[in-house]
């Protein structure tokens, strides 16, 4: 037998494949075209994740909000009664919490103890809904109040209710976008003790004036200046009352310290605007295992066309392979020679699926979507992308060997040689 050494058989796999243009090719290309809708489709899941996660996720504040503690009866949540624990929050917990250390602000919210609703003329819509007062001086300290003034009231809302508008309500409704300029500025109606469920014989109507977006206020409700508020809840003979506690930090990394001391306290820490978004970001959470979905796929379809492809193969050039084993080669240079060849057009495969789709996906962002850039985070999650190449690179190299493998076990020379 004539013995050749591996160096002789990789040369003769580079002439072996060199007339092999369709082959090559179509290797190349069902690679290529699978990893770029794998590169896509993970992009996209990983972008609308981190975009949704954007919008309506806290986790990134560096604060924490004290509630009053509830206490669960059955089904129902109460505030906790003051002999079981704090059902209402104080001054004395003010000062308690202020004393905790790392906390470097504390600010007071308060809640107007009185049902209301705002309507109005917004832009060619009448606009209405019931909501909450909210008093806050903190994030009204770079503005000039005039607190003697309770017919005109300056009001800051969340951020939020533009990013919410501008990807739901207006694409649903053939509105245009909004952008914080537009925003501020506006002037609606509010009317305090009264709403679509409740009526107050003592109520008034003030006028409402938007001088600015925060995310440092809650979401379903307009915030004012708190010593305005006073004067209308004492106007209707109602009640303002501390509702919570906002807690803030030099470094988001005490806010875990600072978490645990308060709630060694007794007291309870909201972490997100109300139960909605509570909800929201717990589906959001789940929805991270959605973006290994697209594997699965993809790997059974390469599977699929990698045994379709070998299967094929193998039956028209058994009779080749058959004459070079009859020369000496052995079964596992072969192999080596196959996997040696398929390497690197899987590699080139995922080298372009890559970088199609990323140019794919810019194209996507910055011609079609460019009025949402303001809303949508693009993450092409390359740490995941590579790790999922990886995978299938080693899956299908692992596969072939099996394959091809099985395939001269089951054969001999003598079968290979045959012409059947």
């Amino acid at each position: 037998m004539i013995l050749m050494n591996r160096n002789l058989f990789l040369t003769y796999s580079n002439n072996y494949f060199k007339n092999k243009k369709k082959l090559k090719l179509q290797i190349l290309f069902v690679y290529t075209i699978l990893f770029f809708l794998l590169f896509f489709s993970i992009s996209i899941s990983a972008s609308f994740l981190a975009s949704t996660k954007k919008i309506f996720s806290t986790k990134d504040s560096k604060f924490l909000t004290i509630i009053p503690k509830d206490l669960d009866i059955g089904i129902f949540k109460i505030d906790t009664p003051k002999f079981l624990g704090k059902g209402v929050l104080s001054e004395s917990d003010v000062l308690k919490i202020s004393k905790i250390p790392k906390v470097s602000k504390v600010v007071k919210i308060y809640t107007l103890k009185s049902p209301a609703n705002i309507y109005g003329k917004f832009f060619d819509m009448s606009y209405g809904t019931d909501l909450n007062i909210f008093g806050n001086n903190d994030v009204f300290k770079n503005y000039k109040i005039d607190s003697t003034n309770i017919r005109e009231i300056p009001a800051i809302v969340s951020n939020k209710l533009l990013d919410i508008y501008n990807i739901s309500f207006a694409p649903a409704n053939g509105l245009p976008k909004l952008t914080e300029k537009i925003f501020i500025g506006r002037t609606l109606n509010l009317r305090i003790g009264v709403n679509s469920f409740s009526y107050k014989k003592e109520n008034m109507t003030v006028k409402l004036k938007i001088i600015g977006l925060s995310n440092q206020v809650d979401i379903f409700g307009v915030t004012i200046p708190n010593v305005l508020m006073k004067k209308i809840a004492s106007k209707i003979k109602s009640k303002s009352m501390l509702s919570s506690i906002r807690v803030y930090s030099d470094n988001a990394s005490d806010l875990v310290t600072i978490s645990n001391r308060i709630k060694n306290l007794g007291y309870k820490i909201r972490t997100k605007d109300n139960k909605l978004f509570e909800n929201i970001n717990k589906y959001i959470n789940k929805f991270d295992y959605l973006i290994n979905a697209p594997i699965l796929l993809f790997l059974l379809v390469i599977l699929i066309f990698i045994k379709n492809q070998l299967n094929y193969l193998l039956s028209t050039e058994k009779k080749e392979m058959g004459i070079q084993l009859a020369y000496g080669m052995y079964s596992r240079d072969l192999i080596y020679i196959w996997l040696m060849q398929y390497l690197k057009l899987i590699v080139l495969g995922i080298t372009l699926g890559f970088t199609l789709g990323m140019i794919g996906l810019n194209s996507l962002f910055r011609i079609f979507l460019s009025d949402l850039k303001g809303l949508l985070v693009l993450d092409y999650c390359y740490l995941k992308q590579l790790s999922f190449a990886f995978f299938i690179l080693i899956v299908s190299l692992f596969f072939i060997y099996i394959i091809l493998r099985k395939y001269f076990i089951k054969n001999s020379i003598v079968s290979l040689i045959k012409n059947i």
